[in-house]
């Protein structure tokens, strides 16, 4: 992890050099994302990594929406919060760096081991009340819903 890490921060840093800015970023006159294709794409990407792992809403589920016993609880606070601060360094790094797309790729592996650890700590019962809440989350969440 830390060796793909320091491999994505040095791909970052050689594709800044001599990035210069460019005119008409903000969303005034001729600066919007219509007729801006790379910009349109970047906010895609950026969108789709944020989505890659909602760690507050996997969070939210299982402390407000569960009944989950608090010696379990104990233990996934220690993994929520060690999943919310590598997915924070990682959005930062994508932040300084555009690079959302690999960003993404990492936060999906990060939530694929979240899902492990967590197995281990719910039973089944859980395990499926926790799928039911996120889908049930990710339906309300849908854009174009009222």
């Amino acid at each position: 992890m830390k060796v793909r890490m320091g491999l994505l921060a040095l791909v970052f840093l050689a594709g800044s050099v001599g990035v210069n800015a460019q005119p008409g970023g903000g969303m005034g006159r001729g600066g919007g994302m219509r007729g801006n294709p790379e910009r349109m794409e970047k906010v895609r990407d950026q969108m789709a990594a944020l989505r890659a792992f909602p760690v507050d809403e996997v969070w939210a589920a299982l402390s407000l929406g569960m009944d989950v016993p608090d010696d379990k609880l104990k233990v996934i606070r220690v993994i929520m919060t060690d999943a919310w601060k590598k997915r924070q360094e990682w959005l930062v790094l994508a932040q300084e760096h555009g690079s959302w797309k690999d960003v993404k790729e990492e936060l999906e592996d990060l939530k694929k081991a979240v899902d492990g650890q967590l197995k281990s700590v719910l039973d089944k019962n859980q395990q499926k009340a926790l799928q039911t809440l996120l889908k049930q989350n990710e339906r309300a969440n849908r854009p174009g819903r009222l």
